[in-house]
């Protein structure tokens, strides 16, 4: 009985020092859990004391940083408010304003030397065209912009030679037309010029071109028919020192009424003066 009265207290204190581990280690886990936890909490990519860049979170906020409050925006300060973006309306020609308003011109233009001389290009057709509510009913265009020369002078500019392209779909609808007695074709040059703005790589003008148009009789006799006026709107672009980008902008006549708006582009290379003939 004795013995087995020791063993019951051995066992009691071997329980109550158990019990008495736990509390202890409970309590200290109360004591210095939390700052525990937040060091755990402590991310790898926060800025350290040496100044390490701190790591955005997932909503896009950096650690360390404030939320701000649903609803609100966020400003930053000295920031400049953005500037609206301008776009350029988009021209449409009419009756009465078939090419956009031109600036006045120069009184006394004095080309770039970078632009002196002759260029010659082939837009071999339009970018697009319009018929105005002006045009004749039963009028038809067949031509498009061929091979062009640009002669830059130093105080003017020239147009020697302007062709007028006529594909094989539209001879065959001129011979049909004219009951296969005769064909069309066209040809152009400048008759004066106006010049709006120059800086050494650009040059804004505008150029009135007389369009001869003969008559192939019986597809063998060339007869001149009659001529036009086109006013052409160009901007010459200095690309290379022997190379150019020219937009053009042209209104066709008949008989002093527009007829057809229309745009075309090309590039043009220099050449010899006087190899266009």
């Amino acid at each position: 009985m004795a013995e087995h009265g020791k063993k019951r207290n051995h066992a009691a204190k071997t329980h109550s020092g158990f019990v008495i581990h736990v509390v202890g280690v409970l309590l200290l886990a109360l004591i210095f859990g939390p700052s525990r936890a937040k060091a755990g909490d402590e991310s790898p990519n926060m800025q350290s004391q040496h100044g390490a860049q701190l790591a955005p979170s997932a909503n896009g906020i950096q650690s360390g940083q404030t939320q701000a409050p649903r609803g609100s925006s966020l400003v930053i300060p000295g920031a400049q408010p953005s500037p609206m973006l301008s776009v350029p309306p988009v021209w449409h020609p009419t009756a009465q304003h078939p090419l956009p308003p031109a600036p006045p011109p120069l009184a006394e233009p004095v080309i770039p030397a970078s632009f002196v001389g002759c260029w010659k290009g082939n837009p071999g057709r339009w970018d697009e065209r319009t018929r105005l509510p002006t045009a004749y009913p039963f009028t038809y265009s067949i031509g498009a912009p061929g091979e062009i020369v640009f002669c830059y002078r130093n105080h003017t500019i020239e147009v020697p030679r302007a062709d007028v392209y006529i594909s094989p779909a539209k001879r065959a609808l001129d011979l049909a037309l004219n009951l296969g007695l005769n064909y069309n074709t066209a040809s152009a040059h400048s008759t004066n010029a106006l010049i709006f703005s120059i800086s050494p790589r650009m040059i804004h003008s505008s150029t009135r071109l007389t369009v001869v148009i003969r008559a192939q009789l019986f597809l063998l006799l060339p007869v001149d028919d009659n001529s036009e006026t086109i006013i052409d709107d160009e901007n010459a672009t200095l690309v290379a020192p022997d190379l150019t980008m020219v937009e053009g902008r042209q209104v066709l006549m008949r008989e002093g009424v527009p007829q057809y708006s229309a745009t075309w582009h090309s590039y043009f290379n220099r050449i010899t003066d006087g190899s266009y003939q």
